[in-house]
């Protein structure tokens, strides 16, 4: 059994600790919708893209913070069905990067958004027509 108490001086925490009191107090999510944050709206003039506004979120314990605007473009769809895509916040433990990007859909005849993995929370569905 082990028991970590956070932060006591002269010991050394990593950042798996600093996580874990924003995780158990905390589920996924958006700081500030009613405030638009990280909110995803077509992009004007209208092209083939999405932009995510400014804003706050947790994921998988990580906080994590966008001070601008982030365009996304759309990949077209050309297969002769229609997809769903999905916007995410990503966070790669690997390479210790976050990134919101989109995560592109399988083109079929009943098209479903395809499930997020859990170091990824889902900020909006996109259709994208044939």
């Amino acid at each position: 059994m082990s028991i970590k108490t956070n932060y006591f001086d002269g010991h050394t925490y990593s950042a798996a600790d600093d996580r874990r009191p924003w995780y158990s107090l905390m589920d996924d999510g958006v700081f500030g919708i009613a405030t638009q944050a990280l909110k995803v709206v077509a992009s004007s003039p209208a092209d083939l893209s999405v932009n995510v506004q400014p804003g706050a979120c947790i994921v998988a314990g990580y906080y994590i913070y966008s001070d601008a605007v982030v365009n996304l473009p759309i990949i077209a769809n050309t297969s002769g069905y229609n997809r769903v895509d999905i916007v995410v916040v990503e966070v790669d433990e690997v390479n210790k990067e976050t990134d919101i990007r989109i995560v592109q859909g399988t083109p079929t005849s009943t098209p479903t958004a395809p499930l997020p993995n859990e170091q990824q929370y889902v900020l909006a569905e996109i259709f994208v027509g044939n």
